[in-house]
């Protein structure tokens, strides 16, 4: 079925007229919500949604044009992720790195290549800033769950990762090529060394500098190095597969490590540092999903709560972030997906906190999105922008805007082509459009809306069309009765008629009615031509009256109503002497109704006098 456009779709200028009217259709219809999330949350540079310290802020506009990485946005960012919050802190455990790159700078300074620095810079960390990783054979400054930065330089106790971090960020002071490897359960650095070689090194282990990573090496390892830390040993398979991430990537990475397990840190810390780990780690598209998740998540308790004024202000936040991952991935179906939720989500609060501007471009990049997912037979996105476009269609109705609301639904019409639900919309438009005109007795106006639905969204089922049939022939009669009130008895007998040719196709059962309303109308139609003397077109509309009138209450008064007419049409050329008249009336009178008597007995009365 194919439902007919009014305008082309509202993708161009049509779309400003409906939004201004939008607007004044809404705007003090829907009461704020006062924000329950804080005025911190929502920041526009970089677009980010949970609350930022300007250290925070500062770290990862610093991490967004690093690149690879660099000491100093290293630092912060491995600082930001143990959850330092401000500058003085940062500032206190900067000093402890820079009074640790003091002490060693002259001596790393003499080693002229970038293997032996790197050794050499490995001990000086294990000699300076951690404690021993072993004592009596136990676990002394390692921890299997201390992967804070922060605690590392408070206490010299770390792990792999925390280790490995710290050791990019050291790296970097001295300009050494280096990386971050990531092994299931394991971390550790490589060094890329003059010549293009590599060199692996373990940081948990003061003696881990240059270890080769073979089948040997993985086996000892897992007997004497993962045994006593409890771990998972890696195996060889596990090193040939493994990961390489930029020092930046490691320290955004740290940002949902051990230490920021539940329980450790607070929920709002949790989601602030994945957040901030996905703003980092732009380009890895797991971390996205996170993000995206974490912002639907959060619609769905701010929403549960009816804060519609927050949810706006966090969607202009993050706008640009969608934007980005949805040009970064364009034909990714999972994260299209997940982005049509999204911004099907952002039309929706802004529509339900007044922001209506751009609804209807938000609801468009929604069902765009949701054609190139995955979704496949998933078809919730489509309903819920459906029942979006159905409240913006009954705000319309409630202000009496038909013409507007049918404009807007056409808008959309590619989307929801032939859906059940969209099809009941444009019912609903028609059904209050028509509505309006048949309570205002504008029988042709409402008339023609009813005729326009059944042409162009026929009935499904055989009792809905029973009911639209019967309401179009019940504002045929209507129009007819309202042209009867005003004694325009030929209008009446035009609109009868027209009725009951469409009635003998579309509803036969209502033929009686229209066939006793044209009786009535001829009927009225004569007696005004009686009244005003015109017996010849009164005759006439008796007569027709008589072809239309099927009850026999109806023809017996038509007979009467014929005497009354030829008793006068005849006295009215008597009183002028013109006998021959007045037998012409009568003999027309028994040409035509040969069963009234009255005109043959006057006949024969007339011509006995004539013969005297």
């Amino acid at each position: 079925m194919h439902l007919y456009k009014h305008n082309p779709p509202l993708k161009g200028g049509i779309i400003i007229f409906i939004l201004v009217v939008i607007h004044l259709v809404l705007g003090a219809v829907i009461n704020p919500v006062p924000v329950v999330a804080g005025p911190n949350y929502g920041n526009e540079n970089p677009p980010f949604w949970y609350p930022l310290t300007p250290f925070e802020r500062q770290t990862l506009a610093m991490a967004e044009q690093a690149g690879r990485g660099g000491g100093e946005v290293l630092l912060r960012t491995g600082l930001m992720a143990a959850g330092v919050r401000d500058e003085a802190a940062f500032q206190a455990y900067r000093r402890k790195i820079q009074a640790f790159l003091d002490k060693v700078k002259p001596e790393l300074a003499r080693v002229g290549n970038s293997k032996e620095l790197g050794r050499l810079l490995h001990e000086k960390m294990h000699r300076y800033l951690l404690l021993p990783a072993i004592r009596n054979k136990r676990p002394y400054g390692y921890s299997l769950d201390q992967s804070s930065l922060a605690v590392l330089l408070d206490t010299g106790r770390f792990n792999c990762t925390s280790s490995a971090l710290l050791y990019l960020i050291l790296a970097e002071y001295f300009d050494l090529d280096v990386r971050g490897v990531v092994v299931p359960k394991h971390v550790f650095v490589e060094l890329r060394s003059g010549g293009g070689g590599t060199i692996d090194i373990e940081t948990t282990n003061s003696d881990g500098f240059g270890k080769v990573h073979d089948r040997k090496f993985y086996r000892q390892q897992a007997e004497n190095w993962a045994s006593w830390r409890g771990l998972q040993p890696v195996t060889f398979q596990d090193y040939q597969r493994r990961e390489f991430l930029t020092p930046l990537e490691l320290a955004a990475m740290n940002m949902d490590d051990q230490h920021t397990r539940q329980g450790s840190m607070g929920e709002d810390d949790r989601l602030r540092l994945k957040e901030a780990q996905s703003l980092i780690m732009a380009g890895d598209r797991k971390k996205q999903m996170q993000r995206l998740g974490l912002y639907n998540n959060e619609y769905n308790r701010l929403r549960g709560q009816g804060d519609y004024r927050t949810l706006v202000k966090m969607f202009t936040a993050i706008e640009p972030v969608m934007d980005e991952i949805a040009a970064r991935w364009p034909n990714d179906p999972v994260l299209t997906g997940i982005l049509s939720w999204l911004y099907y989500q952002q039309a929706d609060s802004f529509y339900r906190a007044g922001e209506l501007g751009r609804v209807l471009a938000l609801m468009n990049q929604s069902l765009d999105l949701d054609q190139r997912s995955n979704n496949g037979d998933d078809r919730r996105v489509r309903g819920k922008n459906m029942t979006l476009l159905a409240l913006m269609v009954k705000d319309f109705l409630a202000n009496s805007l038909y013409a507007e609301a049918l404009k807007l639904c056409d808008g959309f019409n590619d989307d929801f082509q032939g859906d059940v639900h969209f099809i009941e919309i444009y019912r609903m438009i028609y059904s209050n459009w028509a509505n309006y005109h048949w309570q205002r007795r504008e029988w042709d106006e409402a008339l023609d809306l009813f005729n326009e639905e059944l042409a162009l969204i026929p009935p499904t089922g055989e009792e809905e069309a029973e009911r639209l049939r019967s309401t179009i022939a019940g504002c045929y009669l209507n129009r007819g009765a309202s042209a009867m009130v005003d004694n325009d008895w030929q209008k009446a007998i035009g609109f009868y008629q027209e009725g009951l040719i469409w009635t003998s196709v579309n509803a036969p059962d209502r033929i009686a009615e229209f066939r006793r309303y044209l009786a009535i109308s001829y009927q009225g139609r004569a007696i005004s031509s009686f009244k005003q003397g015109d017996w010849a077109a009164a005759a006439d509309d008796f007569a027709k009256q008589l072809e239309w009138a099927d009850e026999p209450a109806m023809r017996g008064s038509v007979d009467k109503n014929l005497r009354a007419v030829f008793n006068n049409w005849k006295n009215g050329y008597l009183h002028g002497s013109d006998l021959a008249g007045a037998k012409g009336v009568l003999r027309q009178c028994i040409d035509r109704f040969p069963w009234i008597d009255l005109c043959r007995e006057q006949l024969q009365s007339l011509e006995k006098i004539h013969r005297m």
